[in-house]
């Protein structure tokens, strides 16, 4: 991730897990202008789109 530079504007959609929900990477996603968007606490499906989609 310190390799790539996104342009402003990227949305890192997650779900609610321990690893994503951590201060520590919240403020990574905040250093690199990154947005977080996180699922509803216990709906899988949000997800289901985008994981079809790759």
């Amino acid at each position: 991730m310190n390799k790539r530079r996104p342009g402003k504007g990227v949305i890192f959609h997650s779900v609610q897990g321990a690893q994503y929900t951590s201060e520590t990477f919240q403020h990574c996603l905040r250093e690199l202008g990154l947005q977080s968007s996180m699922s509803r606490a216990g709906n899988c499906l949000d997800n289901a789109v985008t994981e079809r989609f790759f």
